[in-house]
Parts: structure tokens; sequence; C-alpha cells
């Protein structure tokens, strides 16, 4: 009643099934045919299955001949890819406020997204987050991007502002980057001597055609006798008479000003952030110094005294990677403060391809396919075996299929 009412039978049927499985494996260079080839870590470490490509399906079985799989998710595979975002329903589509009108200036920080670039469904998803929240009491303005090199993080950051249509600023960090390096800082105001001295002198065209007239803007005094000759010596004395008069007065001071950081001024007027690798700051604790801003306060204090409050658009987008040398954990007081935190997986084979032609110009779509499976072969070589020193991506291929097209050969 159950399927196999014979246990014996069933038993020595699993067995002989097994030992095939196991032939194919153990012996399958030798094999004409039906070989099963498995390519084993050097250090003999299995990957795990994770729980994640659990429930997406990944190890999914295509068919049940009986009983229920208690781990496995029979019919929980891949679906077909779907089909491409549409540049047109995706650039400006997501607008988080319809009444806001950018300035020409604002206008030429928006990206706009090159023809090869493929819109990762994540990133329509973030959209989607910050546009279908903004009524709410808490809109979603804080994203998390992770993955390795070469996924698309700072492009997804791009393609985010082109879709909500507003001006894209961003901060790369560094190993010594502190809180002031964020928020601003009071350096010595160089430009400000230069501008103090400057005044409506008279310009060469001026002196040449009018010199009475110049002489006059000069001094206070008309004198149709002057030359253009005197004029111009009258200019320089003047000019170097008022900078040695200045310079006299103010050598005993420094004068300071306040500089904005792309983060104030993102903060200030409603732009998007990015904030690339934050990981790699020595101090861990540095942007903490920004919950202020990243929680329901919404304002900071800057260092020149003033207290600026985030404006209702401003989005930021970190994006990070934690597998690289120098790269430390992320805060969680930070971490906690994302609306929602991505992970960017490698593209898949026919994407690599995809994207590589169409940055590239190539048109050998068969080489470009070897190249990518070479590729992602070294990558998972070096992820098995521990080799942390490189990288082998998305970049490291678009520039292998550039050189391919200059020397003809891979």
């Amino acid at each position: 009643d159950n399927g196999y009412p014979d246990l014996d039978a069933a038993a020595e049927t699993a067995a002989v099934l097994c030992d095939n499985i196991y032939r194919r494996t153990r012996y399958a260079s030798g094999l004409p045919t039906g070989g099963v080839k498995i390519d084993l870590p050097a250090n003999g470490v299995l990957s795990l299955i994770k729980p994640l490509n659990i429930q997406k399906g990944v190890y999914a079985p295509t068919e049940v001949l009986h009983g229920d799989f208690q781990v496995l998710r029979p019919g929980s595979g891949f679906k077909k890819a779907q089909a491409a975002i549409s540049r047109d329903d995706f650039v400006g589509k997501f607008i988080l406020t319809a009444s806001r009108r950018l300035s020409p200036e604002e206008e030429v920080s928006v990206p706009t997204l090159a023809e090869w670039y493929i819109i990762p469904p994540e990133i329509k998803r973030i959209c989607e987050h910050a546009k279908l929240t903004t009524d709410t009491t808490q809109p979603m303005r804080n994203f998390l991007l992770r993955g390795p090199a070469g996924t698309g993080k700072t492009e997804g950051a791009k393609a985010i502002a082109s879709a909500l249509h507003l001006p894209y600023r961003c901060i790369t960090c560094s190993a010594n980057t502190e809180v002031f390096d964020l928020l601003g800082q009071i350096l010595p105001d160089v430009d400000g001597k230069r501008t103090r001295l400057q005044r409506q002198y008279p310009s060469f065209q001026e002196i040449q055609l009018d010199p009475s007239g110049a002489y006059q803007k000069l001094t206070g005094n008309y004198d149709e006798e002057i030359s253009a000759e005197d004029t111009y010596q009258k200019l320089i004395d003047t000019i170097f008479d008022e900078m040695h008069s200045y310079y006299k007065e103010h050598t005993s001071g420094q004068n300071f000003q306040y500089v904005d950081t792309p983060l104030v001024e993102a903060i200030r007027y409603g732009y998007i952030l990015e904030i690339q690798e934050p990981t790699v700051i020595a101090n861990p604790g540095v942007l903490v110094g920004l919950n202020s801003l990243l929680d329901r306060c919404n304002s900071v204090y800057l260092p020149n005294g003033e207290t600026i409050h985030r404006h209702p658009d401003t989005t930021i987008v970190i994006t990070t990677n934690n597998d690289y040398a120098g790269c430390k954990q992320m805060n969680q007081s930070v971490i906690s403060r994302m609306n929602l935190v991505i992970d960017l997986d490698e593209p898949d084979e026919d994407t690599q391809v995809e994207r590589a032609m169409a940055v590239t110009g190539c048109k050998d779509a068969k080489t470009v396919r070897l190249m990518t499976r070479i590729v992602k072969s070294m990558a998972v070589y070096c992820r098995e075996n521990l080799i942390t020193d490189g990288c082998c991506g998305m970049r490291e291929l678009i520039s292998w299929v550039q050189s391919y097209m200059v020397c003809g050969d891979i």
C-alpha cells in the first residue's frame, strides 16, 4: 500500500543505486559515458548547504517518486529568469516628492543610466520601499548593500538616484576617516584673503579705449591728458598698495571657515548619499556618530555650531563588503538603523556575459562566455582554498575582454 511492500527488496534496490552512484563519481574519469564528475576542494573542506539556499530552492528536487522530503522543498526550484526591467518603467518613476522641482545645477547631478546597465530587481525593490513608505510615520530612507567587488553596489546606488530623480553624492571611507571628515571641518580661509582684495578694477581693454575714464575709476579724479601707459602704471601701484595695506593689518590672525561635506550637503538639500566601504575605517565607532541622522531624531550638530535637520527626501545608501583584507565588522547600532539590508550575489553566467559584452562592445559571445566560466571557476577555486589575496570578479572579466579585443587572444 505504501509503494514498497517488500522492505527487503526495497533495501537491496537502494543499495544497488547507492553503489551505482558511488562508482559513477569515484571512477568518473575512467568511464566512457555516465560519469559524474565532482570537483573537490584541495583543502578537503566541502561547502555547507546554507539554509537560505534551501529556502530559495537552489537544491530543490525536480520530481518526487515516493515519500516526503524533510529538508529539501520539492517544486521550489528556481523559476525562469524574470523579464528584464525596462528603463522606461524605472528611471524617474519613484519620485518621493511630486511637487519638488530641481534647480538646473541639481539636474546635472542626477545620474544617467548607461545603456549597458541591467537593472537588478533588488535595486528596484529598494526604490519601491522608499516610494511606498513616503507617507508613513517612518519612511524607509536608509539602505545597506553588501556584496563582493564587482556585484554592482555603486552602480546600484546611482541607479537608485536615477529612479528617485535626485542628485547623487558620494563619500569614500578610508582607515583614517573620522567623524569630522563626514560632518565637515573648520579649515583656514585661504581664499578669503584673496577675495577681500578684489574690487572693480578697470580692465586692460577699458584702459586702452578710455584711459581717462579708467584713471577716474582708480583714483576718483578725471584727467583728460592721462595716457594709457600711465593708467597701467597707476593700476599696478593701486593693487600693490592695497595688498600691502591689507596684509599689514591682518598678519596677526588667521581666518577660518566651515566646509560642508557631501554628507552634509545631501542631508541639507535632500540628495542621495552613498557611503562607500565604511568597514575599512580603523575605528568602527565612527559611523555611530551619525546615528542621530539615521534614526527618528533626523538631526545632527555640526562643528560650526549649526544643527541641521534631515531633508525628507535624503536617502542614504551604504555599500560595503566584509570579505577583503582590512575590512572590519560594522557597529550593530548602525546596522539596526538600516531599513533594508540587501546582499547582492554575484550575477549568474548569462548576466555576466551580457554585461561584459554591453560594457566592452565585444560581439564574440562564445569567447566571452568561455572567459566568464574561467573567471567564475577561478573565483570558486580561490574561495575554496582560502586564497584571499586578490580579486577575480566582474571588473576583472571586463578588463580581460577588453584585452582580448586588443590582442585577439585570450
